[in-house]
């Protein structure tokens, strides 16, 4: 078992890495947003830069890039990658020291929806208030985010395996049971049943629904997508 860091970089390597060293560690992925353009994105890269120059000696580093602006992406970057090292047996572990808000949020559902660690360094200062490393850690805590019936994660897989949207109520039932004939009294048992679960689904935010003409479509929100990727699927999912 490999103890594996996922870091979202900041401007402060001396934190980064002070906070990092008082865990054991084998695999650090520096997290980095796609957008250079962005702001802060150019100090960043080139502490990420020196990060990886201090440690490449004694771990596996890489660099990950992810969507800061867009905290849904990013989480479910987060947690394609935090599972692929779970489903390899690893222990896995979030550092928010250095993290904006929007990828800390991202960062802090992928690890309640997967069971990775999260913890933060609390800055140490010198004299002249500039920062000097890690006073102490935090270990924060994840909400363990309650897992929905069967028959509700059955109905978000299906939309998720079919990209993410059917044209009807039918369309689910298809692939449920492909043995029904529409206009029978088990199909029709079977579409209020459906219906039902759509309609909480859509009451737990994970679907949204648009009516047209006698059909209902039904798609599934990133919510729902986040879900599926961090309590439904297992490994890496394409």
């Amino acid at each position: 078992m490999e103890v594996v860091h996922i870091i979202p970089v900041g401007f402060e390597k001396r934190k980064l890495i002070d906070s990092l060293k008082r865990y054991p560690f084998q695999k650090v992925y520096l997290l980095l947003g796609k957008n250079e353009h962005l702001p802060g994105e150019v100090k960043a890269r080139k502490t990420a830069k020196l990060m990886k120059n201090d440690l490449k000696a004694i771990a596996k580093v890489y660099e990950v890039y992810v969507d800061k602006e867009d905290v849904f992406d990013a989480t479910k970057e987060l947690i394609k990658l935090i599972k692929k090292e779970m489903a390899e047996g690893n222990r896995v572990l979030v550092n928010v020291s250095g993290s904006t808000r929007t990828l800390g949020i991202a960062c802090y559902l992928a690890a309640s929806l997967t069971g990775a660690e999260v913890y933060s360094g609390i800055s140490k200062y010198d004299e002249k208030e500039k920062v000097k490393g890690v006073e102490r850690i935090i270990e924060i805590p994840t909400f363990p985010i309650k897992r929905i019936s069967k028959e509700k994660e059955e109905i978000l897989n299906i939309l998720y395996k079919i990209n993410g949207e059917v044209e009807s109520l039918e369309d689910i039932i298809a692939v449920i049971k492909p043995e029904l004939k529409p206009g029978s009294k088990k199909f029709k048992t079977e579409r209020s049943r459906v219906s039902y679960l759509v309609n909480a689904l859509k009451e737990d935010g994970f679907v949204e629904t648009e009516k047209s003409g006698k059909t209902l479509k039904v798609r599934l929100t990133a919510p729902g997508e986040i879900y599926v990727l961090g309590k439904i699927s297992s490994g890496e999912v394409s």
